[in-house]
């Protein structure tokens, strides 16, 4: 399911199948079903969603349209069913709408280009909130003792942790954005981003010269070298 409704303010709510993606001037939000703790479109036509971030509220409001009021009344309904059934999860905190919705970054260790979606990050979200009930269900059949429903749980709990994407580090050489000085940069926006990812590859071929040179010289090690030569190689 994906249905997107847009207001003459410019602000936006999509219901899909794992939440309610919510964006205007000021808020980008997704709310998983099991983060909703209330939502109604009230008398005046005000779609109201309240969700929360540990023990932070958070809203989102939605001026709609008289042609959008009949329908979104029915996936309200849609979602107050839903989100009793739904695993508890918190409200996610987006990132503003994209051109074309895509999220280009490039890894200045490697220079190797990847790109993910919205729809990734939504999706990649919900995987978590999977594997966490999975892990739930290994301890309870810890609990319970039988040994063939524990080795069970455990490799699918594995399994769903496996399906998660980490998108702040590089899928090549597994740098990772973790600081002010990061190794992942945004090139979303910049139309040279392949040009500067060639002379990304020639200055890694210049750091492993360098450290060729310290390895004859013996200030490092054989290991250090091999293990500098797989990070800027991505082995």
């Amino acid at each position: 399911m994906n249905e997107r409704f847009q207001n003459v303010s410019g602000a936006t709510v999509a219901f899909t199948d794992d939440g309610i993606v919510c964006h205007d001037s000021q808020k980008h939000r997704l709310f998983p079903y099991g983060g909703i703790d209330s939502i109604k479109v009230d008398f005046i036509g005000t779609l109201t969603i309240v969700g929360h971030i540990g023990s932070v509220q958070k809203t989102f409001i939605y001026a709609i349209p008289r042609q959008q009021k009949a329908r979104l009344k029915e996936l309200v309904s849609f979602a107050n069913v839903t989100r009793k059934k739904s695993p508890p999860s918190d409200v996610i905190e987006l990132e503003p709408t994209r051109k074309h919705g895509e999220y280009k970054m490039r890894c200045n260790v490697c220079g190797h280009i990847f790109c993910y979606t919205q729809e990734d990050i939504i999706k990649n979200n919900a995987q978590k909130n999977i594997s966490a009930l999975s892990k739930v269900g290994a301890v309870a059949a810890v609990a319970g003792g039988n040994k063939l429903d524990l080795y069970a749980q455990s490799m699918n709990a594995q399994s769903q942790r496996e399906k998660i994407t980490d998108f702040s580090r590089c899928p090549k050489c597994n740098s990772a954005a973790l600081s002010v000085s990061t190794d992942i940069s945004d090139v979303s926006d910049d139309p040279n981003a392949a040009v500067k990812t060639d002379k990304a590859a020639v200055s890694s071929a210049d750091e492993l010269k360098k450290f060729k040179e310290l390895l004859d010289m013996g200030v490092i090690t054989q290991e250090e070298f091999d293990a500098k030569k797989k990070q800027l190689l991505g082995l």
